[in-house]
């Protein structure tokens, strides 16, 4: 079964994203904007299997204040995604419920190479997932030591994958898993990648494409929210009013 892992973005410590309520009051989605840990809640009752946290900047306190809040309220494993981390708080992140480490890989010099290298060799190349662009897929797998287990592999944002791409992507990657990052967007990219499963590529981070509910299943979840939404009103509103 392809699987979509749905990503959450941090800025400040707050979720980048909103949820689209398809038109009505955004009361709800507002508020689990603001409290990433009850979005993963959300995420884990729309049945998400495992979820990508990322954010654009080394992880500051108030990112990892919410990412130890967010490991400490749900089940299901969590990935972290930032541009940079050291030994000691990965080695703390990990030892503290991660499932791995999403490290994206910049080749204009060695240095993310020789971390990668590092981290793997350390932490188990099952835990950490290079993260690489297809473009320069073919050079970071000829500069690594050891081929990874898992790698995860982006395009530009707003682009879907072509079968071509698929296909290059499939023709280097032998005897390893595929986690593909953006270039999905709606139902038709989502069925062409789930297409390649056989061949590896078993899944997909998808950030804000799942926000603006572009798959027809999410307009269930989205009745099913409705109802907890009137109810959390109300529950809000008696609570002020009896005091």
């Amino acid at each position: 079964m392809f699987l979509i892992i749905p990503e959450i973005k941090l800025v400040d410590g707050t979720c980048l994203e909103c949820i689209d309520g398809q038109g009505r009051d955004d009361y709800y989605y507002d508020k689990l904007s603001g409290s990433p840990a009850d979005l993963v809640r959300l995420f884990r009752r729309e049945n998400a299997k495992s979820l990508l946290i990322s954010t654009d900047k080394n992880p500051d306190v108030s990112t990892l204040e919410s990412f130890n809040k967010i490991l400490g309220c749900t089940d299901i494993p969590l990935q972290l995604s930032v541009p940079d981390i050291d030994e000691t708080t990965l080695s703390s992140l990990l030892e503290q419920g991660l499932n791995r480490f999403v490290f994206p890989i910049e080749l204009s010099g060695p240095d993310d190479i020789n971390k990668f290298n590092f981290f793997s060799e350390k932490f188990g190349s099952h835990r950490i997932v290079p993260l690489i662009d297809i473009d320069e897929l073919e050079t970071f797998l000829n500069s690594i030591k050891n081929a990874p287990i898992r790698i995860s592999i982006g395009k530009k944002r707003g682009e879907d994958w072509t079968n071509n791409e698929l296909l290059q992507i499939v023709s280097n990657t032998k005897n390893m898993r595929v986690t593909l990052k953006s270039g999905i967007g709606n139902f038709q990219s989502l069925k062409r990648a789930a297409s390649f499963f056989e061949e590896g590529i078993d899944s997909s981070y998808i950030g804000r494409p799942l926000f603006d509910n572009s798959f027809p299943c999410q307009t269930i979840w989205r009745n099913i929210e409705k109802d907890v939404d009137s109810l959390e009103k109300e529950t809000e509103i008696s609570s002020v009013t009896s005091h």
